[in-house]
């Protein structure tokens, strides 16, 4: 698989899901772009229970080595300074976020089939969060194994840009751990039925006015493949702690991913 947001997005969470699928023969440039009712990433909406726009672009070689690129726009609700809040109320894990309009991912990775079912796919993932006062961008190594309809995969942050003062209290720093397991199997022709289960554990979980940020999470997604047309996904994903995104845990959207 190569490790684009558009392709795992619609799968089980962007850069969470999404059966690794076979390298091709030579290498490859590709290109997607996407809608969708709500950008929800790791079981938290990136864009408060909001529409997005997406699109990303691919290289991938004949070695099985991929670079790419993925965009989308998001809104973390009201600027929030952690440093000044007095009040758990006053803020969710994604609000020290505020005030970024876009994200923008670029990843570099190998992918690697031992055979036609059984894959392995190593990479690093850079998030960076543009306009406004952002300041948190951070980078993550990835491993994703897949066998058959199954999947496990973890995320570990090595680098972050957590620069409002204090990076003891912040999420999304150093030693952060995301892990998740995952499957996906053609229930009719034409239509995918993908299950994901995932957990998400913060170094500084508890730092900050003993905030709980560690979180499991679970998604469903129904995939009908339109051919020349893209694929229209339904999800549903729902998450244990609210102080993921502040939201209600329960989200139901509707996706669109057309590749070329």
């Amino acid at each position: 698989m190569k490790n684009s947001k558009a392709a795992v997005a619609l799968g089980a969470a962007v850069l969470a899901g999404g059966l690794t699928a076979p390298a091709p023969a030579l290498a490859e440039l590709s290109a997607n772009i996407g809608v969708t009712s709500n950008y929800v990433w790791r079981g938290a909406t990136q864009t408060g229970n909001r529409p997005a726009v997406q699109g990303g672009v691919d290289w991938e070689g004949d070695s099985g080595l991929y670079i790419g690129a993925w965009v989308s726009n998001v809104d973390f609700g009201n600027i929030i300074d952690v440093d000044d809040a007095t009040d758990l109320d006053d803020i969710s894990l994604l609000s020290v976020r505020s005030g970024s309009e876009y994200e923008a991912d670029f990843y570099i990775g190998w992918g690697f089939d031992f055979n036609e079912h059984v894959a392995l796919d190593l990479g690093y993932v850079y998030y960076h969060y543009g306009l406004l006062e952002s300041g948190f961008d951070f980078g993550e190594v990835y491993a994703i194994a897949s066998f058959l309809w199954f999947e496990v995969g973890t995320h570990y942050t090595i680098n972050d840009q957590a620069d409002n003062g204090d990076e003891d209290i912040n999420p999304f720093v150093a030693g952060d751990l995301h892990f998740y397991g995952a499957a996906a199997f053609e229930v009719v022709e034409s239509w995918t039925l993908g299950l994901l289960l995932g957990h998400y554990k913060f170094t500084n979980d508890g730092a900050f006015m003993d905030a709980d940020y560690d979180y499991s999470y679970g998604q469903i997604d129904l995939t009908k493949s339109a051919g020349d047309f893209g694929d229209v996904t339904l999800s549903v994903s729902a998450a244990d702690n609210d102080n993921a995104d502040g939201n209600d845990n329960t989200k139901l959207f509707i996706s669109w991913v057309k590749s070329f």
